[in-house]
């Protein structure tokens, strides 16, 4: 059940899916948040900013654990 406006949703939803994120993964470069294995797969089939096309130069990414709380307290009341 989706009970919350898409507003609000966008910022929980990956790019790459069009999913809502249950491993939110921030590429260091951007400061963007992608689901952990789309941008990982991404980032080895392109190596390429998803959201401009450009080369990136830093490949790291590292977890979003707030998004993730966020995306799973939302989940166990239901809201999502």
């Amino acid at each position: 059940m989706n009970t919350l406006p898409a507003t609000v949703l966008a910022p929980l939803t990956c790019s790459l899916t069009g999913e809502i994120m249950r491993d939110p993964t921030i590429l260091v470069e951007t400061g963007l948040s992608y689901e952990k294995n789309a941008i990982l797969n991404w980032i080895n089939e392109h190596g390429t900013d998803p959201a401009t096309g450009l080369p990136l130069t830093n490949l790291r990414t590292v977890p979003n654990p707030g998004l993730r709380g966020l995306i799973d307290a939302l989940r166990a009341s239901g809201q999502i």
